[in-house]
């Protein structure tokens, strides 16, 4: 309820009318659907959808089983849209003919905004191109999410695509891989025209909560995506070429855990930590990228992750 009106607002005054917006309420608790239906009958454009909490998956799906228009763009609930956003990219759409296109985002933290790396140069890719390109950074927000993506509907009601339920992190990286198999062209544009909310009381009381479990929950679902992030690069005859290159993808989980359990597991005893990183350690993919990498390659992305990191704590210190 703190962030949905700044979303729906962001939506309905886009430069592009023509629209069909469609609302899933995942079981909202608190006053979500109410400011909702609010602006439903403000806006004959919004229809919305109250269900039973399933997961972002369930909800993507349902909403893409509504859908009738001729592209799907999807936006998080704390999140919101540039005022051409929709516009920008259907228009490259048409003119490229493309199958998907692709641009930048803003992240916001507090009332700062921060641009996201340019991980791509403008222009057109095929397929396998654009496969090749996401090793840059594998798993990165700009490769893996939805939201700063347009889609066709068509491939993904022909090819039946959905988000993958027994996923419950990172299945917004599946869907693309698999919409990816079916896109002859995709198409990258440089503006910034999203904004992402990369803190908010929610993912700072998750990121306080972490347990062992959970932490290893988010490890399996790592080894179903990279499972399937094998099976693409296989199926383009790619991963005999690229095998060694996909293993960044298990080096920068393994950064990740290193610096969560050395700075922010702090509710934690020595004796889990301890465990947790020989668990790490000792995974077998992970053990393997390690083995496959030089110190120095590790110590620099230890650097840039923590350089990033330090911005952000940086930042949410001047919010206090």
């Amino acid at each position: 309820e703190n962030y949905i009106e700044r979303c729906i607002h962001s939506i309905i005054n886009q430069t592009y009318r023509a629209l069909e917006i469609i609302i899933v309420d995942d079981g909202s608790s608190d006053a979500t659907y109410q400011i909702c239906t609010g602006y439903a009958k403000q806006d004959n454009r919004i229809t919305v959808y109250r269900r039973e909490n399933e997961g972002v998956s369930a909800a993507r799906n349902y909403g893409l089983q509504q859908a009738t228009g001729n592209y799907i763009q999807f936006v998080d609930a704390d999140d919101y849209l540039k005022k051409n956003a929709t516009e920008l990219l259907y228009r490259r759409m048409k003119k490229e003919n493309a199958d998907m296109v692709v641009c930048s985002y803003m992240r916001l933290i507090g009332r700062f905004t921060i641009p996201s790396d340019v991980l791509e140069l403008p222009g057109n890719y095929t397929k396998k191109q654009y496969l090749i390109h996401t090793l840059k950074d594998p798993g990165h927000h700009y490769y893996g999410v939805v939201w700063n993506k347009l889609y066709r509907n068509d491939v993904i009601k022909k090819q039946k695509i959905q988000f993958r339920r027994d996923v419950t992190l990172g299945e917004d990286f599946i869907f693309n891989l698999e919409y990816m198999q079916y896109a002859n062209k995709i198409s990258v544009i440089l503006s910034h025209l999203y904004y992402y909310n990369n803190v908010n009381g929610n993912s700072l009381s998750r990121q306080n909560q972490k347990t062992i479990a959970i932490c290893r929950d988010e490890l399996h679902n790592r080894e179903k995506i990279y499972a399937y992030y094998r099976e693409v690069f296989q199926k383009n005859f790619l991963y005999d070429t690229y095998h060694h290159k996909m293993e960044e993808y298990w080096l920068k989980f393994y950064v990740r855990q290193l610096h969560f359990v050395n700075g922010l597991a702090d509710e934690w005893s020595r004796e889990e930590k301890e465990v947790w990183l020989k668990e790490v350690t000792e995974h077998t993919y992970i053990s393997q990228a390690i083995a496959n990498s030089t110190k120095q390659h590790i110590q620099s992305m230890k650097r840039k992750f923590n350089q990033s990191t330090d911005v952000k704590l940086w930042i949410k210190s001047l919010m206090k």
